[in-house]
């Protein structure tokens, strides 16, 4: 699982299981097989596609969007 800390000020597209232990300023969108484990925290959307899984232990402090 590839992990993902600090803070990032850009969005963030998921294409291979990944860990957000830090801050995403920006949208995450999961891509379809992918797995996203987020207890950091992100100041945007999650956009998890079909077949994307997301657990969120973290905060979201925009939208989670199943598309």
């Amino acid at each position: 699982m590839h992990r993902i800390s600090g803070i990032l000020d850009q969005p963030l597209s998921i294409e291979s299981d990944t860990e957000v232990s830090g801050i995403v300023n920006g949208s995450i969108t999961v891509r379809a097989g992918c797995h996203l484990l987020l207890s950091g925290m992100v100041e945007g959307d999650i956009i998890v596609e079909p077949g994307a899984r997301l657990d969120v232990t973290g905060m979201v402090s925009g939208r989670i969007v199943n598309s």
